[in-house]
């Protein structure tokens, strides 16, 4: 120990000393019931060699908390309850937990995870056994349970951050409770029944025949696991019973030859395609290859690993889920006739049904022969869905083609890295993702992915006696007209670029390109960013001749003037004649996508009959593309008048953009029901059940433990609980009128409904902070308000209905379904007397 603290601690010692008298003495009159401090963990030792009144204390145990008297506490641990003594406050680390039974016979519930709490006990008894294996020169077990302390450790402190999805929780905690229940078994200690959670079973509270169930399956876990000889499952990984409700699926492609004549460099784009709607489903994989169908960094020979994330069961599903192998070539021949710089040239296409790779599943890799087909190269747009369809293509030579190998994997891709850490250890192995969001959006999926695709285009011949050899050059340029460099990944797993060339086709006026690039650009730069496509025609008369200026170009902002991004889809832009523009280039800005709302520029300037088109698609949790939502999140800077439609149009956000700003939403509305409750709150309220509503929806479920930790850490709406309370009775008073008097929305009340576990935790937490700021005042008015909402809630469930309502049943049934939650939530509050009085009254009812 430091001199100092030593130092601290004898003074404090010595001075409570000299005026805390012995419990029963007249003397003792500073002790008083605690207020707050009720339940605590030893941090340091405590081993005052004196009898009654001090209370031994080791390092590690849980303390309750009767009295205190300045730096000292009354109380005693949870191991020896009829112990109780004096210990210093120093030594002890306060916990939260709520109170049974207020009082002399009171009872402390600690607000940790039981399985956090389990955890910690599990430890504390492990630790006597685990030297005893030392000294008695048990290697392997102490190694084993070495091994598996340390991963409760780990996996408990994952628990405590708050950040998992609910499925993902639900896994670790079982993941633990099988680790647990080996560690018993292993140092030949209790069973511990559990549920399908993975939570231990409270003996006091479930039923004999339910304990005799769960007893009976965990020994014959046991004695499979036994037999099995099952270590390693317990050791780094867990065998979690049954299969998920949704599971992750991967898949793993490595690239291993390519057997073409070819004889000029090409590039390798792999993606998965779904034929139903003709669309990329996710990012492309490339392979740059030399001359000798090499990987032109030779590190990465036999090292060319990707990952396709986030297939859902639909994917699995489709018949038509396809991986497509796209063959470019890139030289100085077009078409037999030099050019004087490199030219991206389409050559062949390859298909490989995924759908066969998981009905049923494969565990080890597939060795796969891909035929490459060739067409002509107008038609190549098209080859893959010509192939799916067995409509066109030339077929391949035998002996020729792309080998690789294919595996699918399941399980988070946490999960599934964990369990190939050769796989994933070199750096050549890349994660390829969807191109939006995967159907069931997680908390963890930050992003910002701008994805832009060449759709096609027309151009006149002009002066030209042929159409021309057309190449669009992208590029991302500033506010100033200037490059940003590496901008463009033409590939996940090669280096980016500055310019993107499309591919060329000879001598053909509407060329369909289907190009999908992605652009890594940060939200700040996005904002003074614009795309700019270059038409350039390549010339083949003299390979002298190299790129001259574009006879034609376009651009794209991808932001609006409201700070939101341009909408996912297809967009057409004007096409600029360079030479006419560039009389005029001081013209700033210019309109750039064709549209019914925006004027056009001068047709002086224009290409008249040359077209081109793009799509865009935007998968970011940094910005939105919905004007609504970001009026609301940006509703101060609004007049008071515009609040109300702000409120309105909020309503009808997709859930998609709502989940992905979730905190600052409820932040948004929680302030302007603070500083608008008269004009605004019932508006507030309603949108405010439709946004929880939205997380009973099982694609939004696994926000609800986001939302939790929203009301935990981030909820500072001090002033919100009365309004609040006031609604939700004005819901139940609604439901009451059978008589076809409510002024209230159907739909609104049925959410109210489903949402009325978040809002009471939101009165309550709104009323915590309230108090705080007031030192308390109001307490009794407070109580006396939610007595009357749970009266009048009690008093819904006695309304009887006319055989043709509907909602009144509807809500009395989601009332008594929801009603346990609750009862936690308002019991600090209300009191047993209280509380006890409402659950009787609904019983009755």
């Amino acid at each position: 120990k430091k001199r100092g603290k030593w130092r601290t601690f004898i003074c404090a010692e010595t001075s409570i000393i000299k005026h805390c008298a012995m419990p029963g003495s007249e003397e003792n009159i500073g002790w008083r019931p605690t207020k707050q401090a009720k339940y605590g963990v030893v941090i340091y030792p405590y081993m005052y060699q004196k009898p009654y009144p001090y209370l031994k204390l080791h390092f590690g145990d849980v303390v309750q908390i009767l009295e205190e008297n300045g730096g000292w506490y009354r109380g005693f641990s949870l191991h020896e309850k009829q112990n109780k003594g004096i210990f210093p406050a120093s030594h002890i680390r306060l916990k939260e937990c709520s109170v049974e039974n207020p009082g002399a016979e009171e009872s402390v519930i600690p607000k940790e995870d039981p399985m956090v709490q389990e955890i910690a006990e599990v430890l504390r008894e492990w630790s006597l056994k685990w030297k005893k294996l030392y000294a008695e020169g048990k290697r392997r077990q102490f190694q084993d349970i070495t091994q598996l302390m340390r991963e409760l450790l780990d996996k408990r402190r994952q628990i405590m951050s708050k950040s998992l999805p609910r499925d993902e929780l639900k896994e670790l905690k079982q993941a633990v409770g099988a680790k647990i229940d080996y560690g018993n078994r292993t140092l030949s200690m209790d069973i511990v029944p559990r549920d399908d959670c993975g939570t231990a079973i409270n003996p006091k509270i479930a039923g004999i025949m339910q304990l005799y169930k769960l007893i009976k399956s965990c020994s014959i876990t046991a004695a499979n696991d036994r037999a099995a000889g099952n270590r390693q499952s317990y050791l780094g990984g867990v065998v979690i019973p049954g299969p998920s409700k949704r599971e992750e699926h991967h898949l793993i492609i490595k690239f291993e030859a390519l057997v073409l004549p070819i004889n000029e460099p090409c590039e390798l784009f792999f993606f998965l395609y779904d034929a139903r709607v003709t669309r990329m489903l996710s990012e492309r994989y490339m392979i740059a290859l030399s001359q000798y169908c090499l990987p032109r960094n030779q590190d990465k020979i036999n090292q060319c690993y990707a990952v396709f994330t986030d297939l859902d069961s639909a994917d699995l599903n489709n018949k038509e889920l396809y991986l497509v192998c796209q063959i470019v070539r890139v030289g100085h021949d077009l078409d037999g006739k030099k050019t004087a710089t490199a030219v991206r040239k389409p050559h062949g296409v390859a298909v490989y049904p995924v759908n066969t790779l998981f009905n049923p599943p494969i565990d080890e890799e597939k060795d796969i022969q891909l035929e490459v087909y060739t067409c002509n190269p107008v038609d190549y747009c098209r080859l893959q869905d010509m192939i799916i369809k067995k409509q066109g293509g030339n077929p391949p030579d035998k002996g020729t083609g792309v080998f690789i190998s294919l595996r699918p994997l399941i399980g988070s891709l946490g999960k599934v890295k964990e369990e190939n850490p050769l796989l994933f250890r070199t750096k050549y192995t890349v994660e390829c993702h969807k191109l939006g969001f995967p159907d069931i959006i997680r908390p963890s999926d930050v992003r910002h992915d701008v994805y832009l695709t060449l759709v096609r285009g027309q151009y006149s011949r002009g002066t030209k006696r042929a159409d021309k050899n057309v190449c669009v050059d992208v590029e991302v340029v500033d506010e100033d007209g200037k490059p940003i460099e590496n901008c463009i990944v033409a590939g996940i797993g090669e280096d980016p670029v500055t310019v993107y060339s499309s591919l060329v086709i000879y001598h053909f006026a509407n060329p369909c390109f289907n190009e999908t690039v992605k652009l890594s650009i940060t939200p700040e730069l996005m904002k003074k960013a614009k795309v700019k496509f270059s038409f350039y025609h390549l010339n083949t008369i003299s390979s002298k001749i190299t790129k001259s200026d574009p006879f034609a170009f376009s651009q794209l902002k991808l932001m609006k003037e409201d700070d939101t991004t341009i909408e996912d889809g297809e967009h057409e832009l004007y096409v600029y004649n360079y030479k006419e523009y560039k009389k005029v280039h001081n013209l700033s800005p210019i309109p750039t996508v064709l549209d019914n709302f925006t004027p056009g520029p001068p047709q002086e300037l224009l290409s008249p009959k040359d077209n081109f088109f793009v799509r865009t698609q935007i998968s970011s949790t940094k910005l939105t593309q919905n004007a609504a939502l970001h009026a609301l999140l940006h509703w101060r800077q609004a007049k008071d008048t515009a609040i109300p439609k702000i409120l309105t149009d909020i309503i009808k956000v997709p859930g998609d953009e709502i989940v992905k700003f979730l905190a600052d939403t409820f932040n948004a509305l929680f302030a302007i029901m603070e500083e608008h409750v008269a004009s605004c709150g019932d508006s507030v309220f309603e949108a405010l059940v439709v946004m929880i509503s939205l997380l009973a929806v099982e694609k939004y479920e696994n926000f609800r433990p986001v939302l939790d930790a929203y009301c935990d850490r981030l909820f500072e709406a001090a002033s919100v609980h009365q309004h609040l309370v006031t609604k939700m009775k004005d819901v139940f008073e609604q439901v009451m009128l059978v008589d076809g008097t409510r002024k209230m929305k159907q739909d609104t009340i049925q959410k109210a409904i489903m949402a009325a576990e978040f809002l009471f935790k939101f009165i309550l937490k709104s009323q915590t902070l309230h108090e705080q700021a007031t030192r308390g005042k109001a307490n009794e008015q407070f109580k006396l308000s939610v007595i009357d909402l749970l009266h009048t809630a009690g008093a819904m469930l006695k309304v009887e209905c006319p055989e043709n309502e509907l909602l009144t049943p509807h809500v009395q049934a989601q009332t008594l379904q929801s009603f346990p939650q609750t009862i936690p939530l308002f019991l600090p509050v209300m009191g047993f007397k209280a509380m006890g009085e409402v659950v009787a009254e609904f019983l009755f009812n």
